[in-house]
């Protein structure tokens, strides 16, 4: 971007409370252009599910400028796990309940957003499937999660640029324009693949409807806390079932009742994670995010 837009472009990691601290700079900022976010969707669309206070709505301060990378996460476990494919997984997992760091072997998976695929490569970690709709280009080998048994499932996010709500259209523009010069580049999109994720050259209509599209899949996941946590946090997964104790399952500790889910392609879908009698429910998680600034040279400027 900074030889696009003929002007330096400096990057300010901000991280910490779920990308809240950045994004509540970002959205105090002045409306001009100079500083934009370089966020993850879940920041933008989950915070406001999950946080009860924020000094910020996302919806209403900040303004999608342009998508740029679509990060997967891949499932991936410890080598000692005796799995090779999804189908194998989930059985151990009920073989094993109650046993979940996936390096030294006490954590036995993980689904990693793409630091973990070095390892891959080192063979210190397998790689079992990618939760995207499609399969990933590196690793066109690798199956997905929904080709796997989970119908449905799709973990991605779209990694965009933000401007605080009021920033001049003229300015969203030329930013966005900046954006599609710079994923036009192949050393831009080389980078971006060898981080685990693909480039996406979206229009901006279709990255702030993805928006809403978000907004009411994870509202749905969000309000199950008070309808029972989903069967799916147990090691096995029996669509359209729900629990009516937390963090119970049928068979395993508890009973369940039917809920009938949606046929839409979006189906949210958990993935079974093991947990013991009376444990509490996992939180919902949110992928690292990054903040930039666009500093102005002498004489320059948008």
């Amino acid at each position: 971007m900074s030889q696009v837009l003929g002007q330096s472009v400096v990057v300010d990691n901000k991280p910490g409370a779920g990308g809240n601290i950045g994004i509540s700079e970002t959205v105090r900022a002045p409306k001009d252009g100079y500083t934009l976010l370089l966020s993850s969707g879940g920041a933008i669309t989950i915070n406001p599910m999950i946080y009860s206070k924020l000094a910020f709505n996302p919806e209403k301060d900040l303004t999608p400028v342009a998508a740029v990378a679509r990060v997967h996460v891949f499932l991936e476990t410890n080598p000692a796990v005796p799995a090779t494919n999804v189908a194998e997984f989930i059985k151990h997992l009920k073989a094993n309940p109650g046993k979940l760091d996936v390096l030294s072997g006490q954590l036995q998976f993980w689904f990693d957003p793409g630091p973990g695929l070095k390892q891959v490569e080192a063979g210190k970690l397998r790689l079992l499937a990618i939760g995207s709709p499609h399969r990933s280009p590196q690793y066109p080998n690798v199956p997905t999660l929904a080709e796997s048994g989970l119908p449905g499932f799709d973990a991605d996010t779209l990694f965009g640029i933000y401007a605080p709500t009021g920033t001049p259209e003229s300015v969203i523009e030329a930013v966005r324009t900046a954006v599609a010069k710079a994923l036009e580049q192949k050393n831009v999109n080389d980078v971006i693949l060898t981080l685990g994720a693909t480039p996406a050259p979206l229009s901006r209509k279709a990255f702030i409807d993805h928006h809403a599209t978000e907004r009411e899949r994870f509202g749905e996941l969000a309000s199950l806390p008070n309808k029972g946590w989903p069967q799916a946090l147990s090691p096995l997964i029996i669509p359209g079932t729900y629990c009516t104790a937390a963090n119970r399952a049928p068979g395993l500790h508890g009973d369940c009742a039917t809920h009938t889910q949606r046929s839409t392609p979006w189906t949210p879908i958990l993935i079974p994670i093991p947990i013991l009698p009376g444990a509490a429910a996992p939180p919902l998680s949110v992928f690292p995010f990054f903040h930039f600034l666009i500093c102005p040279d002498l004489g320059g400027g948008l």
